[in-house]
């Protein structure tokens, strides 16, 4: 009889099961929630309350630990990727310069061997090697098979000769939107001129913005339900687009059927 009645957590409400004829309900706590016969003593509490109370517990806790090994998720991932970048500044000057001339040289293709197993291995998607020249606001652009100058704006002590980097910026969503109408015409487009696009960014004397950005986009053979779906396409397709659009002010203006 002693041992039904020891005081514990599971002894306690083995006994409540027992001998609770369900009068009273009562919470977690074991204050009493419900009414029940005058006299009885408080302080029980029925099992189903207890369960409940029990799950909600677990629950939360289960919650909890999943926020945590969320957090522990992303506090790795991003100390691999800082131990990635840490490992090559961690070099010798030369060795540095050789191991990332080579990752720009090769061009698109597989990264470093660091991979993530939730994102896809990690590649190389483009690499350029700047250097400067003999020439004050003169830096030549190396890729895989390609060379570029470009001059800093007479305003930053530059010639002013060549492209500036807000050209090549320009030039970027240009060539992109090209290849994407490319793409979406399919074997309509057979010529060089058919498709044309006209960029240029326009902004007051005194901003500090970029400015807007205004592509006059001349595709011959096309109505103008097509422009727009074209345009349309390339808004989805592009990533630098995607990446600048909400920032930088672009619009589009389409001349469809022009010869």
């Amino acid at each position: 009889m002693a041992a039904e009645f020891e005081v514990g957590y599971q002894s306690l409400w083995q006994w409540v099961n027992r001998y609770d004829d369900g009068a009273y309900t009562y919470d977690s706590t074991g204050s009493e929630s419900g009414s029940g016969a005058v006299g009885e003593s408080p302080g029980r509490a029925s099992a189903g309350s207890v369960g409940a109370a029990d799950g909600a517990r677990s629950h939360d806790r289960l919650a909890a630990l999943e926020s945590e090994n969320e957090n522990l998720r992303l506090a790795i991932e991003n100390l691999s990727e800082s131990m990635r970048y840490l490992a090559l500044a961690g070099r010798t000057p030369p060795t540095a310069r050789a191991a990332v001339t080579a990752a720009v040289t090769a061009g698109p293709g597989v990264g470093d061997g660091f991979s993530d197993d939730s994102a896809g291995e990690v590649v190389v998607a483009s690499g350029i090697a700047g250097r400067t020249t003999d020439t004050t606001g003169r830096y030549t652009l190396s890729g895989a098979g390609f060379d570029i100058v470009t001059d800093a704006n007479v305003r930053a002590g530059g010639p002013g000769e060549m492209g500036s980097a807000l050209d090549l910026f320009v030039s970027a969503i240009v060539s992109c939107a090209l290849d994407s109408f490319r793409q979406g015409m399919g074997d309509q487009v057979n010529e060089a001129a058919s498709v044309e696009i006209f960029a240029r960014m326009e902004r007051t004397s005194r901003s500090d913005d970029l400015g807007t950005l205004i592509l006059e986009c001349f595709i011959d053979g096309a109505t103008d339900a097509r422009v727009a779906d074209l345009i349309e396409d390339f808004q989805r397709r592009c990533r630098i687009y995607r990446l600048v659009k909400d920032t930088l002010p672009i619009v589009f203006v389409p001349h469809a059927g022009v010869g």
